[in-house]
């Protein structure tokens, strides 16, 4: 190849080079062939108020034991949560305030009858737990006790011979603060709730 062809193909190679740079026809080659830098650390912009989406409306119960935990479990899940059946007794519940049919059940107590949970088709539909003695007066103290077993959304409170009743929290038909009574005179012994109203 002479100078001249030489000079030539070098012009025209320049040409080219300059037409596909600036040309919309070859868009995007130059960004394939040679990337634009990434910054070597992304920021990610969050609102000041930002907000936890995953359960604004429970609360961690207060106590050791979470009655969510227990409903419409199985004998198996219960006892890793209050230990050993101890005592159960089978029965037959009839659902007096629906439409009176009966249905089998066993309730089962746990530590020497702190707690006790019935269970129909082996699922927990009803439960009963203790709190600790003489922390929770009656009847004052009966919204405190049922959100110690972690019941949140405690509707009206009605006072009854055998403790103080509501027929509405958040999760669940009915709950009742047990009433018990010493020589200091009456206090909450335990918190029961219904999680199936077949079983009120």
């Amino acid at each position: 190849m002479g100078i001249r062809n030489f000079l030539i193909f070098a012009v025209l190679s320049i040409v080219v080079i300059v037409i596909v740079k600036s040309g919309n026809y070859f868009e995007g080659i130059d960004e394939a062939v040679n990337p634009p830098q990434v910054q070597a650390e992304a920021t990610i912009q969050q609102p000041d108020n930002l907000e936890h989406k995953s359960d604004t409306k429970r609360k961690q119960p207060k106590g050791t034991i979470d009655v969510h935990d227990i409903v419409g479990k199985n004998l198996y899940f219960v006892e890793k949560l209050l230990g050993k059946c101890e005592e159960s007794e089978e029965g037959n519940w009839k659902d007096v305030f629906g439409d009176g049919s009966e249905y089998k059940t066993v309730t089962c107590y746990f530590q020497n009858e702190k707690h006790s949970v019935m269970f129909h088709d082996g699922k927990a539909v009803r439960v009963r737990i203790g709190v600790p003695s003489d922390t929770f007066q009656f009847p004052d103290d009966a919204k405190e006790a049922m959100e110690y077993v972690g019941l949140t959304g405690i509707g009206k409170l009605e006072e009854v011979p055998t403790g103080v009743h509501t027929n509405k929290v958040d999760d669940f038909s009915i709950a009742e603060a047990g009433k018990w009574a010493d020589y200091k005179g009456p206090y909450i012994q335990f918190v029961k709730v219904v999680f199936d109203e077949r079983f009120r």
